[in-house]
């Protein structure tokens, strides 16, 4: 059985005085579960420390006001991070320990196995996922059989919990917003603040090699180089770019890139157990080096080895 904090009887006073704080109802309910409702700030951690249930979180709150006036928490920035480094590997995915998925807001916000809510929008003293994240019990205590989270940490979640506990799509799918500039600028305005700037840009003769290693992994023939300087001489800009062009029509091209993604895919031309017997597979091979060839779209070049394999 999950141990409840017990629900405050009325709600916090938000009345303010000279020599007291309106906490927020999110961190009263925890520290005086049948008490009044305001406190002085500079109490606030030692009253927690009365509570044994609460302690993991007097260090978290005695970190000021300042903490709990910080803007909105950010799903993707703070809060998905902590999840996946403490609780997806039981709760998401393929493993859904006690029918809690918290990857996903509609399952993380229904009943589970225990037939008790683990988040309540806007309520962490009423979410079992905030009680279980400081209790004492070591068995009790998630993440189960692992060090208890740090009280920043749990203040942190507590924050998003109240803050109405909302998801956000994985940055992955979201669709890039432009600000206008170009990266050289970006960079150059964090390389001002640290009062840096740009290294010299390279010789022509070495950033013609560096894009043939990064484009086809062969270093550009000679020939070629001496066309570029000669180009480059009428139209720096133009005469780059027309090389760079040229790198990506060839068919070294698709042969290089293929090589990480054959490899993430497990390419082999062997089995690679006991005899290592030998397994036909050139033709998955050349379809991914034509594929990057032809420019194929990603969506296309996933969904069709998708429905290859």
């Amino acid at each position: 059985m999950t141990p409840r904090i017990p629900h405050p009887d009325s709600r916090p006073n938000r009345t303010p005085s000279n020599d007291a704080t309106v906490v927020p109802a999110y961190l009263t309910c925890f520290a005086l579960p049948h008490g009044p409702r305001r406190l002085k700030t500079s109490l606030l951690p030692s009253v927690l420390l009365t509570v044994p249930l609460l302690r993991p979180l007097a260090a978290a709150l005695a970190l000021g006001s300042a903490a709990l006036a910080a803007g909105p928490v950010g799903f993707n920035r703070d809060i998905r991070p902590l999840l996946n480094a403490n609780c997806f590997r039981c709760h998401g995915g393929v493993k859904e320990a006690g029918d809690l998925n918290l990857q996903f807001r509609d399952q993380a916000l229904r009943a589970g196995k225990s037939g008790e809510i683990a988040i309540v929008p806007g309520k962490p003293e009423d979410s079992a996922f905030i009680a279980r994240l400081t209790i004492d019990d070591p068995e009790e205590r998630m993440p189960r059989r692992e060090p208890p989270l740090k009280p920043a940490q749990i203040g942190l979640l507590t924050r998003w919990v109240a803050e109405g506990a909302k998801w956000e799509e994985h940055w992955a799918y979201q669709r890039p917003v432009g600000t206008g500039q170009s990266l050289d600028t970006l960079v150059e305005k964090h390389l001002a603040e640290h009062q840096l700037a740009f290294s010299p840009e390279a010789p022509l003769r070495t950033l013609a090699r560096r894009a043939a290693l990064d484009l086809t992994g062969l270093p550009p023939e000679p020939e070629r180089v001496d066309r570029l300087e000669r180009d480059a001489a009428q139209d720096r800009e133009k005469a780059l770019a027309s090389f760079v062009d040229e790198l990506l029509a060839s068919p070294a091209y698709g042969e290089r890139w293929a090589a990480p993604w054959l490899d993430l895919a497990r390419h082999a031309d062997s089995k690679g157990y006991e005899s290592d017997r030998f397994r036909d597979m050139w033709r998955y091979r050349d379809w991914v080096v034509d594929a990057l060839n032809a420019d194929q779209p990603y969506d296309r070049f996933v969904t069709e080895q998708l429905a290859g394999d």
